[in-house]
């Protein structure tokens, strides 16, 4: 039990160090799309 405990640590840090480049590729992407739609949505309005 301790061995896997021990994994599942070193996992969670090696996603960890891995979330922050994913999530600036993803706001990135989001962030034009989100713009966007406002933009859209207060023309409509």
């Amino acid at each position: 039990m301790k061995k896997t405990a021990k994994n599942l640590a070193s996992s969670d840090k090696e996603i960890n160090m891995e979330y922050p480049i994913l999530y600036t590729i993803a706001l990135f992407l989001v962030l034009p799309v989100i713009t966007a739609l406002l933009l859209l949505w207060f023309k409509v309005i």
